[in-house]
């Protein structure tokens, strides 16, 4: 039977790896998609640009201010398009020669410079609307528990009507008043 627990996980776990590789290629698609829109935008501004440079022999500068800056926000945008592939796909560039590498390289294979260090991934410290608290003890609740860790408090029930944890029974009192305890040869 575990022959059979073992491999069901084993599918399961390809399955999944399937399931991603898939995701992130659809994703790498769509990007590749906004990329050559973006660029073919790109393309029609710079004919934009040259047009009416042309027209107005370079002294139309007022014309040409905001077709300029259309151009830089899309190339920010491309740009940032192709960080997002670069990240589903596993990839760093090199700061200092623009060589694409995986991400575990630790220098450059172009240029033999040593690549950066990722800056760590921390989560967001949770927002005072983010955080809910135990209405009888005060404790802060974690995720989405039904019932608080410290108490017992039942998060569903309203604080009155909430479920007190049983008090503590003592032990019974021993009818033998000894100090000492019981052997099996008193017994006898």
């Amino acid at each position: 039977m575990a022959f059979f627990n073992d491999f069901k996980e084993m599918f399961t776990n390809a399955a999944q790896s399937v399931t991603n590789k898939t995701k992130d290629s659809v994703e790498i698609t769509r990007l590749s998609s906004e990329s050559r829109s973006i660029a073919g935008e790109i393309e029609d501004l710079y004919r934009e640009i040259g047009r009416v440079y042309v027209d107005s022999q370079g002294t139309d500068g007022v014309t040409l201010a905001p077709l300029c800056a259309k151009v830089a926000e899309l190339r920010d945008r491309l740009e940032a398009l192709e960080r997002q592939k670069m990240q589903l796909r596993n990839q760093n560039r090199c700061p200092s020669c623009g060589t694409v590498m995986g991400k575990g390289a630790r220098f450059c294979s172009s240029c033999g410079r040593r690549m950066p260090e990722p800056a760590p991934e921390t989560e967001p410290a949770p927002t005072a609307d983010d955080v809910d608290y135990c209405p009888e003890c005060g404790a802060m609740r974690k995720d989405q528990d039904e019932f608080c860790a410290v108490c017992g408090h039942s998060f569903s029930a309203p604080a009155e009507e909430a479920v007190k944890p049983a008090p503590a029974r003592e032990a019974p009192a021993a009818e033998d008043s000894s100090d000492e305890a019981p052997t099996d040869y008193d017994a006898e």
